[in-house]
């Protein structure tokens, strides 16, 4: 079992594409190293979240109910 839901995957990426956006709109892309960190740790999460799709998929993983309103 999984221990975050699907939602809460897509929110986590959602926001880590936020901060990668931000240090590209505000940092020195050709000196501060925290614009490349920033779009390799969207990168390693966008990854993960292919290498758990395929896992759901194959029934390897089960991903939590989400929670009811």
């Amino acid at each position: 079992m999984h221990t975050e839901t699907i939602g809460s995957v897509i929110d986590r990426i959602a926001a880590c594409h936020v901060r990668a956006l931000h240090t590209l709109m505000t940092l020195d892309i050709s000196r501060d190293p925290q614009v490349h960190s920033a779009w390799q740790r969207l990168a390693e999460l966008v990854g993960g979240y292919g290498d758990l799709a395929v896992e759901v998929v194959l029934g390897r993983r089960r991903l939590p109910a989400p929670l009811s309103a």
